[in-house]
């Protein structure tokens, strides 16, 4: 049942890979809250788009209808796809211990992503031909409705294996497998860590071959919080391969760490990002999103004398 994380509205390969990665860590101990932490949107879709329509000038305007229209898609896809990430979490926790309730989860978390999707392919039906294009591949062209049937084919044999699974009360390690569906299905705790502004200065460029030296700064002792853990998250920017991680070694002003010079032996440039945890489930990406989504949620660094720039 690899179609979940591989069929044409799929997850990436490398997400695919970080979900099997973080569900069987997080079912071998106390799973941890991994997912990325959320800030709280207070409009829904619905409602910012008419809040949007009402201050629009002229709402029946083309050039306001085809945004409010592409935007109102790609919330869709949103709300999709975080509901079938947690269904592959959700499978992969099945998968790895044979959990009935982790499958019965999965599928119900499939069901609410395919809910999402109808409901933005219905809008996009008067809106787009039936067949754009963008490629001669199958899964180039087409109309959003034209992958439900994919869809349900997932939920259908994930329904079938739910029917012959064994019983949970038959499973080992039930409770930590318990407490990580729990962890997929909650929302991300609010984190209230307070980073300084020069928490992190990036370096101008690496050296191929050559270890890349990752600095963070520690809040000054007059900082209400401490942070007991920083994880560097790195990959070369490459979409076809997975993130890496190494947790960062607390000094005494600042935390530090070095991507390999092995690593850094590539033409790609790196990217990174830092995920800092205040001891409890509660985490923080730097430097993550804003509210208005405008910025660049990672560092990126080049080879040479190149700045950091994209």
């Amino acid at each position: 049942m690899r179609r979940l994380k591989s069929m044409s509205v799929r997850c990436s390969i490398s997400s695919a890979a970080a979900i099997e990665d973080g569900v069987r860590r997080s079912h071998g101990d106390v799973p941890r809250n991994r997912g990325i932490p959320r800030q709280a949107f207070d409009l829904s879709r619905r409602e910012a788009l008419k809040q949007a329509s009402a201050k629009c000038r002229n709402p029946q305007a083309p050039e306001f209808w085809r945004a409010a229209s592409d935007i109102s898609i790609q919330c869709g896809l949103g709300s999709f796809f975080a509901a079938k990430l947690r269904a592959a979490a959700l499978f992969s926790l099945y998968e790895q211990t044979k959990n009935r309730p982790a499958l019965a989860e999965a599928v119900k978390a499939y069901g609410r992503a395919r809910a999402a999707w109808v409901e933005f392919a219905d809008e996009a039906e008067g809106v787009y031909r039936g067949d754009v294009t963008f490629g001669p591949g199958a899964f180039q062209r087409g109309h959003w409705q034209d992958r439900l049937a994919a869809i349900d084919t997932d939920i259908a044999d994930m329904t079938k294996m739910l029917a012959s699974a064994v019983a949970d009360s038959e499973m080992k390690g039930v409770g930590n497998v318990a407490a990580a569906i729990k962890a997929v299905l909650s929302q991300p705790a609010a984190c209230k860590i307070e980073l300084p502004k020069d928490f992190h200065t990036p370096p101008a460029a690496f050296r191929r071959g050559e270890p890349l030296v990752i600095e963070a700064l520690r809040p000054s002792s007059g900082a209400k919080r401490k942070l007991p853990a920083v994880v560097l998250h790195f990959r070369r920017v490459n979409q076809a391969e997975v993130w890496q991680a190494l947790p960062m070694e607390a000094g005494r002003t600042a935390y530090r760490t070095s991507i390999p010079g092995a690593y850094a032996d590539s033409p790609f440039p790196l990217q990174y990002y830092f995920e800092v945890r205040d001891g409890s489930e509660a985490a923080l990406l730097f430097p993550g999103l804003t509210l208005e989504c405008n910025c660049q949620p990672y560092f990126l660094v080049r080879a040479g004398e190149q700045a950091n720039k994209l």
